[in-house]
């Protein structure tokens, strides 16, 4: 599942949640582009290089939030640099973690772990440095 939740995340696709059905009803609706198949794979290679081996933070309901971090920085050595940091700080009820709650799919939570993220990323460098 959080590989169809990093393909829509990266192909920027509208859905009503990211339930199973409605994953399903997007991907029979939807060609996926190779263009957004180039860009998740540009995007787990980094995550993959930034945990190299094992992690406890490289998890199903974590991928698609590191992809979309990813994706929307320019400064892949920078959000290298927070992604291995936050996961050795973060902490409960944070602006990332208060959506982790079960790996719910729900739109809201799905965005709110993107959107938690981001935010943690824009505070933990200045975005005159990004």
């Amino acid at each position: 599942m959080c590989i169809l939740q990093s393909i829509i995340i990266a192909g920027k696709l509208d859905l009503p949640s990211f339930s199973t059905k409605d994953i399903e009803a997007i991907f029979k609706q939807n060609e996926i582009e190779d263009e957004t198949l180039k860009l998740l794979d540009s995007a787990y290679n980094s995550i993959e290089k930034t945990f190299q081996g094992k992690s406890k933070f490289v998890t199903k309901v974590n991928i698609p939030s590191m992809v979309a971090l990813f994706l929307n920085n320019s400064d892949q050595e920078k959000v290298s640099t927070f992604l291995q940091w936050y996961s050795q700080n973060n902490k409960i009820g944070d602006a990332y973690r208060r959506y982790c709650i079960g790996g719910n799919t729900k739109k809201d939570q799905v965005w709110g772990r993107v959107n938690g993220l981001q935010a943690l990323y824009n505070d933990f460098v200045p975005e005159s440095s990004e």
